[in-house]
């Protein structure tokens, strides 16, 4: 056994941890329709991978973090699955929703990151960004620039993948910000612009909202914002003037939206379903199956609480639902707690794009179930909040050494 780990050192390999976790978000380009088992593979080969280079590379210092409040979500989603109406549907849910971002979490706040790799993974999520986005742009095409189509490109959710392209373009427009130099400055304006198309083509009022409120707020930050920005709106009303027209007004006339008074509706079902469970909840992809024990007809028949917060107590139960929601909560207050001027100023551009995105996506919970096993979405948001934990970490690790 001693000769063949020494074989392997002297092997000298070159693939890291920090250079093959960015083959994770190419994994997002599809919905988690196509690739959810790969996903899970994926990150299962991984975590092994890492303890191995861990052991052969690196002073072995893995350790599962946050282990106690994991333990727990693990068991309460253990009976959460118990519960579920559904046993097949429920195990999807309970490896999709926790087990996965279990695994990710652990993988990710155990990595030893320099600053390039945050710079080059982010990079990497841009760069899936533009791919979607011109995907978007040639279903555009193909329909004949028919804009008043709404467009997902490769993913199934207008609303999901909408909330993907919102926090992308968080962490663009806070890239463009704070460059400190121009040599990827061309790549960030190109991606900028395929991240708006797609973000626009999916004509999604909720997160266009949650958008421009996280800009303004923001602005108060860092004034140079509003020239980008203008010019980022300006264009798109100049192109797609009737259509933001139109969708702007069924906010102000949202009564005469058959959407939206059937999301009116969903809220209103889940409401009731948790008054008369509110503790526990019903146990997973629970709501369909309980809707019309509530009201005998919808005039949307909604397949979850299209609420990311009501979906949760739904199924979990509030006791879950703050476990659960423990880890965003705590990501979004790191955001906002480095205060070593030093460290704050090496990764203004990261933390920006953190405190953009999480202020965004708060919003955008009440409009869809952002946790779910709906396309990639869910994914997305666990790999922002375990970066926030490992950049936590860090500067925690930088100010004891100082």
């Amino acid at each position: 056994m001693s000769r063949i780990v020494s074989y392997v050192r002297e092997l000298n390999l070159k693939i890291t941890p920090e250079l093959l976790i960015c083959v994770l978000p190419l994994l997002v380009i599809r919905g988690y329709t196509e690739n959810n088992r790969i996903t899970a593979v994926f990150l299962i080969l991984f975590l092994i991978f890492l303890i191995f280079h861990k052991s052969l590379y690196e002073r072995f210092d893995f350790r599962l973090q946050n282990i106690m409040i994991w333990l727990l979500l693990i068991l309460w989603g253990t009976s959460v699955l118990m519960r579920s109406p559904v046993q097949s549907s429920g195990l999807k849910y309970f490896t999709i929703l926790i087990i996965m971002p279990f695994l990710l979490f652990q993988i990710i706040t155990n990595l030893n990151p320099s600053e390039h790799f945050f710079r080059k993974f982010i990079n990497v999520q841009l760069f899936t960004g533009l791919i979607l986005g011109l995907g978007s742009l040639s279903y555009l095409l193909l329909f004949s620039f028919q804009e008043k189509l709404r467009l997902s490109s490769f993913w199934e959710g207008h609303n999901l993948i909408a909330g993907y392209f919102m926090v992308l373009f968080m962490f663009n427009l806070s890239f463009i910000i704070n460059r400190k130099d121009n040599r990827q400055f061309l790549f960030h304006i190109v991606t900028i612009f395929g991240i708006v198309m797609g973000l626009f083509l999916t004509q999604t009022r909720g997160v266009w909202l949650a958008s421009v409120i996280a800009i303004l707020l923001y602005f108060i930050k860092r004034p140079k914002i509003a020239i980008p920005f203008a010019m980022i709106v300006s264009l798109l009303s100049l192109v797609f003037a009737s259509t933001i027209t139109s969708r702007i007004g069924t906010i102000f006339n949202f009564t005469k939206d058959a959407s939206a008074v059937g999301r009116l509706q969903a809220w209103a079902t889940s409401l009731l379903l948790i008054k008369a469970n509110p503790l526990i909840g019903y146990g997973f992809d629970s709501y369909v199956t309980l809707r019309d024990s509530v009201f005998s007809f919808y005039i949307v028949e909604t397949i979850h609480a299209h609420h990311t917060v009501l979906n949760l107590i739904v199924e979990m139960g509030i006791i879950g639902t703050v476990l659960y929601l423990f880890f965003f909560v705590k990501a979004f207050w790191y955001s906002f707690s480095f205060r070593d001027k030093e460290f704050h100023e090496k990764y203004k551009y990261l933390i920006d794009g953190f405190q953009l995105s999480f202020i965004g996506l708060i919003i955008i919970f009440n409009f869809e179930p952002y946790f779910s096993v709906y396309d990639n979405i869910s994914l997305v948001i666990w790999i922002l909040i375990s970066l926030a934990f490992l950049l936590k970490r860090m500067s925690l690790t930088e100010r004891s050494l100082n």
